[in-house]
């Protein structure tokens, strides 16, 4: 069974991960920073840094898996006679 999404819910989607993409140079700009303050293992920014970017990069790889597997549906042409995506209740 697909996973479904509106046109404009795949839009939002789509969006944010520009928004990731965009993000990326300045997180990396500040790992190399951190990293350049010296000692790795005491070095809390370097830390910090290390982890926007994890989270910045899990984000973007759970949204990109995610719209791998979406059907994109026009809920304009749902039924409107039972509750199905798309349906306000």
């Amino acid at each position: 069974m697909a996973n479904y999404i509106t046109k404009e819910g795949m839009q939002r989607l789509r969006m944010r991960m520009n928004e990731l993409i965009a993000e990326r140079p300045a997180i990396i700009k500040q790992v190399v920073t951190a990293r350049e303050m010296g000692d790795l293992s005491e070095n809390a920014e370097y830390h910090a840094a290390r982890e926007r970017q994890r989270h910045l990069e899990n984000e973007y790889n759970r949204i990109k898996n995610r719209l791998d597997k979406l059907q994109v549906i026009d809920a304009a042409n749902i039924p409107k006679d039972a509750v199905r995506f798309g349906a306000k209740v």
